[in-house]
């Protein structure tokens, strides 16, 4: 029913019974800051659902991804280059950078913090970040894996590719010439 899901109260209601409902909302309903701040403190992956104003507003998304770092998917692209509700998404987990903005994936301390978490995090880092040696030795002292994913400068530099390939000799097919 079209006037049902631009009831007020009745979003509040079915809201406070699971998030999932505000999908269902109107889009008015859906830019409702109370309601929206009670579907993603169910759950942050709400965050999809609420309207396009919704999605950047900072404190609704500082909120969510303090607990929720996979709710970056949904926030604007503004959020998404907000550097603070970054950090707070890396913090929660290394898989944020793979939602972070292009220019955040270049930022050497939010790549810092999500590859100290995970090697893995390496993947999602800008190509700058990728030829950087510090955080190349950070990536690869986890996992020789890393060396995939390094610059290709940095796969003809002899101490990456020699603390790589100490931990595995598969990473050899990775170095250059």
């Amino acid at each position: 029913n079209i006037a049902a899901n631009g009831d007020r109260e009745l979003c509040m209601a079915a809201v406070a019974h699971d998030w999932r409902a505000l999908q269902y909302a109107s889009e008015e309903m859906q830019g409702d800051r109370e309601l929206c701040m009670a579907a993603v403190g169910q759950d942050g992956d709400a965050l999809e659902f609420v309207s396009q104003e919704m999605k950047g507003d900072r404190e609704l998304c500082m909120t969510v991804v303090k607990t929720n770092y996979r709710a970056l998917e949904w926030a604007s692209e503004e959020m998404k280059g907000d550097r603070e509700l970054c950090m707070a998404a890396v913090a929660q987990s290394w898989r944020a950078l793979e939602w972070v903005s292009e220019e955040m994936k270049g930022d050497r301390e939010l790549c810092t913090a999500a590859v100290a978490q995970d090697w893995r995090a390496f993947q999602y880092a800008s190509e700058e970040m990728k030829g950087d040696h510090e955080l190349c030795m950070a990536a690869v002292a986890q996992s020789w894996r890393a060396l995939e994913w390094v610059s290709e400068k940095m796969k003809g530099d002899r101490k990456l590719c020699t603390a790589a390939v100490a931990q595995d000799w598969r990473a050899f097919q990775y170095a250059s010439e």
